[in-house]
């Protein structure tokens, strides 16, 4: 770098011009060299995310089906996966409760007549209010107006 400086102070500009000339060129090169960084932790992160929500979808009746779970599984930190969620707009546990609602919603929309209570424990939710409220959240409808709307 100072080779480089002492070659900078003979010419026709002056060095503080020369110095700013290259410093912007090295900023841009930085810069650059980010951009393609990101782009590719970025396409990581979205690769790792459509893995992680099939993941979930394949196990999602699973009691216990945690972060550490996931992530052990994809081979992943939990911190890694965490991240590739961060840019959607949902959870990793949203994630998962929504798969289990939409399970619910295609069990009753079924020919089944569960009790609301047995669909709510089959899915892990921790009692059938809670179940119901979540539900009534996501499709603006009660489970058991669902369930009457199919006959």
């Amino acid at each position: 770098l100072f080779d480089k400086v002492q070659q900078l102070k003979a010419g026709a500009y002056t060095l503080d011009i020369k110095l700013s000339y290259y410093i912007t060129l090295l900023i841009e090169q930085y810069q650059a060299e980010l951009s393609a960084y990101m782009r590719a932790i970025s396409h990581a992160d979205i690769a790792l995310y459509h893995k992680a929500a099939a993941y979930i979808q394949q196990h999602y009746m699973e009691r216990k089906l945690t972060r550490q779970q996931i992530a052990d599984a994809l081979c992943v930190s939990v911190r890694t996966l965490t991240r590739a969620f961060e840019t959607k707009q949902v959870t990793i546990s949203r994630t998962i409760q929504l798969a289990r609602l939409h399970k619910a919603r295609e069990w009753l929309r079924g020919d089944g007549d569960d009790p609301l209570a047995h669909v709510a424990s089959a899915l892990h939710f921790p009692d059938t209010q809670h179940f119901i409220q979540c539900y009534t959240e996501l499709f603006k409808i009660t489970p058991d107006a669902e369930r009457k709307r199919r006959r």
